[in-house]
């Protein structure tokens, strides 16, 4: 999990919420917090009260990483 110290860094990027990855994928915010604690989705742990924030472009790769598992669910 990467750590911002500086909220400059994250300024001109829009971040996700763990709330707002759970609604993406239809889930619940605990259901995000396992994804990142088994390294399958990449988070920011923002200072002072490290709150979990996604890049889209996270999101991204963890669709692609996953899309087998993604694919008969739309079927």
């Amino acid at each position: 999990m990467e750590h911002v110290e500086d909220k400059q860094d994250m300024k001109n990027e829009t971040l996700l919420t763990a709330a707002d990855v759970a609604e993406i994928f239809n889930t619940d915010v605990s259901k995000v917090e396992s994804w990142v604690n088994k390294d399958l989705l990449r988070a920011i742990n923002t200072p002072p009260n490290h709150d979990l924030r996604f890049r889209g472009d996270d999101i991204i790769n963890f669709v692609h990483q996953n899309a087998q598992e993604w694919i008969p669910l739309l079927k």
